[in-house]
């Protein structure tokens, strides 16, 4: 199965899938760091960079959608400001883009 890699970091979930035999068809991810990191390991996979910045008609086709969204505004141990804190927001942006793509 195709998936798209989601606030993807340095690509554990991507090694993970593709161990498992799916393939890869982009990923988005906003730190540089972890860009330039995830590019250099995996190399052959589109980057489409800021999810918050994503049109989703401009993605490929995709069954899964992987997503390793920060966490820590909703999470006990963090800062539990929830949408009350713009970053996270990505999960808005996450749930647009599986609307318009509407993976089966």
């Amino acid at each position: 199965m195709r998936f798209f890699d989601f606030c993807s970091g340095i690509g554990g979930g991507r090694l993970a899938l593709e161990s498992a035999g799916h393939t890869c068809v982009g990923y988005s991810e906003k730190d540089k760091t972890a860009d330039i990191i995830f590019s250099y390991l995996t190399g052959d996979c589109r980057g489409f960079g800021d999810i918050m910045l994503i049109d989703p008609s401009r993605l490929p086709d995709f069954d899964i959608m992987l997503a390793g969204f920060p966490y820590k505004y909703f999470s006990a141990g963090g800062k539990r400001a929830g949408f009350y804190d713009n970053k996270a927001h990505v999960i808005t942006a996450l749930i647009g883009i599986l609307s318009a793509n509407r993976p089966p």
